[in-house]
């Protein structure tokens, strides 16, 4: 029992070290820091682990993705450019013969939206499975990473949840009402003195259970994460948008 519970306080901590923002960059280098300002150009930061040492920024074109402590996920794109276009003036000519072509084809919007938790693409609904075979078959090594963490997080969770949190809520409501029977005396009115400690080892063993349970939570939020960050390169190297 003391085992398990050592194991539940050293998951919750390590939960705690995902408590900064995170920048992104497009060459995979993630910067653990503390974001000041997001501006049109550029994001200013402080560095997470010397938030008393000076402010730093970086530009936008060198960032795919900021995450932010609350698990609040930013896509910078920078592709927009303000450059003007020039005009030109053209010269009067003499009308030409009417004559028919086709019109072009519609050009196909490739980009994955992601509107809590639902995927659409060129506007229509896909399914999560069909999001992780697109990046997938990107064969990017930048992606496919990002895929195998978020597969490991998932794995993980479920384990967590499935294989110790669900038997621990189980055995430790049935002990719960055991020590509760006990204590009530049954028919015979006689208080069984072990009642107490029954009692107070099922709500260990249920309160164990639910901290498993929301550690899983977590971690299932972390896999769903990843996969955005995957998204987001996807969007920005292969994505062939209107």
């Amino acid at each position: 029992m003391k085992k398990l519970f050592f194991f539940c306080i050293s998951v919750v901590m390590s939960l705690a070290a995902y408590s900064q923002d995170m920048i992104i960059k497009k060459s995979g280098e993630e910067l653990k820091v503390k974001v000041l300002e997001v501006g049109v150009n550029e994001i200013k930061y402080k560095r997470f682990d010397f938030q008393d040492g000076p402010v730093y920024s970086i530009g936008k074109s060198e960032v795919v993705l900021v995450r932010y402590e609350n698990g609040v996920n930013e896509v910078i794109n920078s592709n927009s450019s303000n450059t003007p276009v020039p005009t030109t003036t053209t010269p009067v000519t003499t009308t030409p013969p009417v004559t028919y072509t086709p019109a072009p084809p519609e050009p196909v919007n490739t980009t994955i939206e992601n509107n809590m938790g639902s995927y659409r693409q060129n506007g229509r609904y896909i399914s999560k499975a069909r999001v992780i075979t697109l990046l997938k078959n990107t064969n990017d090594p930048q992606i496919l990473k990002l895929l195998r963490r978020s597969s490991t997080q998932k794995a993980i969770g479920n384990s967590v949840a499935l294989g110790l949190g669900l038997p621990l809520l189980v055995i430790g409501s049935l002990t719960t009402i055991k020590g509760v029977v006990m204590s009530s005396g049954g028919d015979n009115g006689s208080v069984d003195p072990d009642s107490r400690g029954v009692t107070a080892v099922g709500a260990t063993m249920m309160g164990t259970g639910l901290t498993l349970q929301i550690i899983n939570i977590t971690m299932q939020v972390r896999s769903n994460n990843l996969i955005e960050e995957a998204v987001a390169i996807y969007n920005t190297k292969y994505a062939t948008k209107q």
